[in-house]
């Protein structure tokens, strides 16, 4: 099979993961670069949408809309659309057929030795095992199918095609590029549902993961299951794909994006952990300025600092966040993550008019993206849609990774109780939310203000108290920007005594 396909002039690469127009990297999302494959290795020929649906998307259920977006973003990427059609027709009742022509070349594999790190983390999902001879089996399937849903939600992440399965382990990695490993059991103990996962990492042919789950017949809703597995697994995976990129040891793109990603998950919301994923962020635009991903995190810690104060000192924040919201758009304006992750950003310097449609678009685009969730909520918070704004903080913590986000995203979800006057709700969440994170200020800072909102001096005292514990320099700005001016006036206050008056407002 041919290594790379000239058309049009575009290149595309399926090894490599890369379609280039004039030399020009194009951006598309890996199920949309899946997609244009398909079609591509079948030049001339009918691919019907039953095939897409298997081989894109492994067979679980997607609706027409959802492969006709696929569609549409292909064309877009290859200067196509739906009226040219001058390289990707419909053919109305079957399918869709590539009708440019076609010319291929091959050249020797770069398949990096075992030894050398992949500069792009590929997880390979074992079939689940469970007695074909059971109900069980029924199940298996259907999990196996949402799993690799919910797991493609995964920034830079690739999900490998079931069809590699079949190739011999000592191969994945060499030939395959195959990072990570995903192998599950089901099994019944009398009227208990058991899964039994472990991942492994194929570089050094070791598990660096593994659980145990346990329900109750009762309890063995797909969605539960889901819900507990993939909240545990999701925080595995990122700390094998930052293992992984850490071991590169040149300039690349996509590791340095990707440990950008991971370092804030993993050491929570401070300036140092900031400063540095954002530097991380711009030696990855600077190598590959083609990237939407790298322009959208870029944007979205940006605008975070701005937002919460934590970086007070540079006041062209908010216009630096908009232009690197603005590029990624402009590079991919269709894929669920980054119309998330960019759409968060313009929420967060205000341009709320823009965001909240890019927001609800993404939550469209992939139901199961918690960030977008969670944005779109935190987006309706400052337009004051508090109902709106709890559903979807709600949905989004609920199918989030169970990682130190869900402390940011917890404290929203107490502000909304809290402007809801719903002090019970408010403290429960806020509660919850220091738990996901001991090092995480803004939790404890909403608790300062919900105690001070229910005439709990003593109890407001405590929480300003924890909250310095965790931020000695809390600034005035990120009290008012978090909790409004005049709650945030009443706890600066309280802080600022308790500081006995040293940190003086600047």
């Amino acid at each position: 099979m041919p290594d790379v396909y000239s058309f049009a002039g575009f290149e595309l690469d399926p090894k490599n993961y890369t379609l280039s127009q004039n030399g020009q990297r194009v951006a598309l999302e890996p199920l949309v670069f899946d997609l244009l494959v398909l079609l591509v290795r079948h030049a001339g020929q009918v691919v019907t949408r039953e095939e897409l649906t298997e081989a894109v998307w492994q067979g679980r259920f997607v609706t027409d809309s959802t492969i006709s977006t696929a569609v549409k973003s292909a064309r877009k990427a290859l200067g196509d659309d739906g009226q040219v059609q001058g390289i990707i027709k419909t053919v109305r009742g079957r399918g869709f057929r590539f009708d440019a022509e076609l010319t291929s070349k091959s050249h020797a594999p770069k398949h990096p030795p075992m030894s050398e790190p992949a500069l792009r983390p590929i997880l390979m999902i074992q079939p689940i095992q469970a007695d074909p001879e059971t109900a069980l089996a029924g199940l298996a399937r259907v999990l196996d199918a949402r799993l690799r849903t919910v797991l493609d939600r995964i920034p830079i992440l690739q999900i490998a095609s079931r069809q590699l399965a079949e190739i011999p382990t000592q191969q994945r990695r060499e030939k395959q590029g195959i990072t990570l490993m995903l192998e599950v059991q089901m099994f019944e103990i009398g009227d208990t549902l058991c899964l039994e996962l472990a991942l492994d990492e194929t570089a050094e042919q070791t598990q660096v993961w593994a659980r145990s789950f346990e329900w109750g017949r009762a309890e063995t809703d797909v969605y539960r299951i889901l819900q507990d597995v993939v909240s545990r697994l999701e925080p595995a995976i990122w700390a094998a794909m930052l293992r992984e990129m850490r071991s590169v040891n040149r300039p690349v793109a996509g590791p340095l994006m990707l440990q950008a990603i991971g370092l804030l998950a993993e050491k929570g919301w401070h300036k140092s952990s900031f400063v540095t994923a954002q530097d991380l962020l711009r030696q990855a635009v600077a190598l590959d300025p083609d990237e939407p991903l790298a322009h959208a995190y870029l944007a979205l810690l940006t605008a975070l600092g701005h937002r919460v104060g934590i970086q007070r000192d540079d006041p062209e924040l908010a216009s630096k966040a908009i232009a690197a919201a603005d590029r990624a758009l402009e590079l991919d304006g269709n894929g669920s993550s980054v119309l998330g992750i960019a759409g968060c950003a313009l929420a967060d310097v205000g341009e709320l008019d823009r965001a909240l449609p890019i927001l609800t678009k993404a939550v469209d685009v992939n139901p199961q993206n918690g960030q977008a969730r969670t944005a779109l909520g935190s987006a309706l918070m400052l337009r004051r849609d508090y109902e709106a704004a709890i559903e979807h903080l709600q949905e989004g913590l609920r199918i989030s990774p169970a990682d130190n986000r869900l402390g940011v995203w917890g404290s929203i979800l107490a502000l909304a109780y809290l402007a809801q006057q719903d002090l019970t709700a408010a403290r429960i969440a806020a509660a919850k939310a220091c738990a996901e994170d001991d090092g995480l200020y803004m939790p404890r800072l909403v608790q300062a203000g919900i105690e001070v909102s229910a005439g709990s001096s003593e109890a407001a005292q405590r929480a300003v108290r924890e909250c310095l514990r965790t931020r000695p320099n809390l600034h005035e700005k990120e009290v008012t920007s978090l909790l409004g001016q005049r709650l945030g006036t009443v706890v600066w206050a309280e802080a600022r005594a308790q500081q006995g008056g040293t940190h003086a407002s600047r």
